[in-house]
């Protein structure tokens, strides 16, 4: 086929797409992309741009990460031929998303998030950014959107796949489940798929569900394929909430390299074998053991995942770091800076990295819980300068003007880690902005 298409003349309509879908399905993402471009560039004159449908059946080619590399010279051909077309809005965005922008990308995408059937691919690319922030509602409804725009968008595997994983962080599983198993009855067996399938049934206590689903990964795995991860520690985990703390041990013993057994494996193996000598053999297990079966699992999952601590008074390295622990705080029914508040969430998108078109991102909208108040909330990681209130400002008064009932006030909180001088004195002058510091406790700024 290849040799074909190297024989059809370059005005034949189309050749240069077909010449990179050909190229991306031999693997060879670079010159894909790089014919996809030839493509727009010779195939679309500047009066004539693709239209949102034409560019949505055309994208999927260069929507795989491994064509990354060739975003920034196509957005350069549409920004410069079509700079507010539909097409140019989604390419900025996932250019903004390869380069680990997400507020750009964020703010790229919702300009066309509309609700039109093409704009499933702009709600898309608005959930992976959501998803890259671990902000997991607000993807969950990115997805959802997109999913119930198009037919079309629920054959792509990447959109279905990103949202099985959000709901996997919402803790959703039994929605997760049902997603994993649309996939595998659209595209087959696939000891990926099937792996967070038997995760989620692990999640779900369905035990023997989900021994079944690992036992069909594992004939399929192949360990070159998935490096650094196995399916046996899931399985595990399985085992021992049964109490079948040999098979258990068993699998285990199945994770290494070259007949070794990993380090990190031999060390579970011997905490199992603790908690085995510490228990009754007897068939039903007294409430010490379920207890110490309890302890023993989650510290399992922590040791699996191996995050790194905060320090207790540095400053947090990441926003979007904050964004979670204070979120959680919320959802917790924790007070936050002398408050009682709930995330807002409404039909368009949920309170956190709430997304305001032609304006920018808010970190954080919430509703005070007793006065009904709507709450306005910017993060900074650091010290921040008082350009932060014109930025919350805008906010609070677009909350106001689109979101606020009659009646309902609007508040702002600057929320930073060492409060300049002059930031507190500038937001001493807008009604109902307050700044506030933290280092794992939230107290008001004062001028010292």
């Amino acid at each position: 086929m290849r040799e074909l298409l190297l024989q059809i003349p370059q005005n034949v309509e189309r050749v240069y797409w077909a010449r990179a879908y050909v190229a991306w399905l031999d693997g060879l993402y670079e010159e894909a992309a790089n014919w996809y471009i030839k493509y727009f560039d010779h195939y679309y004159p500047q009066n004539d741009p693709p239209s949102p449908s034409e560019f949505v059946y055309q994208f999927g080619i260069m929507y795989d990460y491994r064509c990354s590399l060739q975003w920034s010279e196509l957005e350069t051909i549409f920004t410069q031929r079509w700079p507010e077309i539909f097409g140019t809005y989604i390419i900025q965005g996932w250019n903004y998303l390869f380069k680990g922008d997400s507020e750009s990308a964020q703010i790229a995408f919702s300009k066309v998030t509309n609700d039109s059937e093409e704009a499933w691919i702009a709600h898309f690319g608005l959930g992976v950014t959501y998803a890259n922030e671990k902000n997991g509602k607000a993807a969950v409804k990115c997805f959802e959107k997109a999913l119930l725009s198009s037919e079309w968008a629920q054959k792509f595997f990447s959109l279905r796949y990103q949202y099985a994983w959000s709901l996997i962080d919402v803790k959703d599983y039994q929605k997760a489940e049902d997603q994993f198993r649309i996939m595998l009855s659209i595209y087959g067996d696939q000891p990926d798929i099937l792996d967070l399938l038997g995760y989620c049934l692990y999640k779900q206590k369905k035990y023997d569900e989900a021994i079944a689903v690992f036992g069909k990964t594992l004939e399929l795995w192949d360990p070159q394929v998935y490096k650094g991860y196995s399916p046996y520690w899931t399985l595990a985990r399985v085992f021992c909430r049964l109490k079948r703390y040999d098979d258990a041990i068993e699998t285990l013993k199945h994770i290494g390299k070259d007949g070794k057994i990993l380090k990190s494996a031999l060390t579970e193996i011997q905490r199992i074998e603790k908690l085995k000598a510490k228990t009754s053999q007897s068939g039903l297990a007294t409430e010490d053991e379920d207890e110490a079966l309890d302890e023993f699992v989650e510290t399992f999952s922590e040791r699996l995942d191996e995050r790194p601590e905060f320090k207790r008074v540095a400053p947090i390295h990441s926003e979007a770091i904050l964004e979670t622990f204070i979120e959680e705080r919320i959802n917790r029914g924790e007070t936050f800076c002398d408050m009682h508040l709930s995330i807002y969430e409404d039909e368009n998108g949920y309170g956190r990295q709430y997304i305001i078109s032609g304006v920018g991102r808010i970190d954080l909208l919430a509703v005070e819980k007793g006065s009904k108040d709507l709450v306005v909330i910017e993060l900074k990681r650091n010290e921040s300068d008082d350009e932060v209130v014109g930025q919350i400002s805008r906010y609070m008064a677009w909350v106001k003007r689109n979101l606020a009932k009659e009646g309902q006030v609007v508040k702002g909180i600057i929320c930073v880690h060492k409060a300049l001088k002059k930031l507190v004195l500038s937001a001493s002058n807008i009604p109902g902005l307050m700044v506030y510091e933290y280092d794992f406790n939230f107290r008001i700024a004062t001028i010292s």
